[in-house]
């Protein structure tokens, strides 16, 4: 074949024609257009968080926490706790204005003695196993 050569294919098939065109349907370009709007607006929300940094999200009210604060000095007294018979101290521990004493009874359970040192007050906490 040379260049002098018509070509086989007929005028119909090479030719776009207007009229036999169909357009999109309009569900179509709506998608389209959505989401090229949703695109836009997720960048504009990636710029806006590299501009603003992470401050903006740490903004939200801290939760309030009531501490109640030992006094700044704690009077020696004496304390009279009573333990039942054959119990024996374990540990003792100081926190604060309290002081927590495990004690093991006779019979093998423990108990926790919460004495707060400033009103003298006991609390008696007993730890058995699950079940009794």
């Amino acid at each position: 074949m040379n260049g002098s050569e018509p070509k086989v294919t007929s005028p119909k098939e090479s030719v776009i024609d207007e009229e036999t065109m169909e357009s999109a349907p309009f569900f179509l370009k709506a998608i389209v257009v959505g989401l090229g709007i949703a695109i836009i607006a997720m960048l504009a929300l990636i710029l806006y968080k590299i501009v603003t940094g992470p401050e903006a999200e740490e903004e939200a009210p801290e939760p309030v926490v009531e501490t109640v604060l030992p006094p700044s000095r704690i009077e020696a007294k004496d304390f009279d706790v009573a333990v039942p018979q054959g119990a024996a101290l374990v540990s003792m521990v100081p926190a604060g204005t309290e002081v927590f004493l495990h004690v093991r009874l006779s019979d093998g359970t423990d108990q926790v003695i919460i004495l707060n040192r400033v009103t003298g007050d006991v609390s008696r906490l007993s730890i058995k196993p699950s079940g009794e």
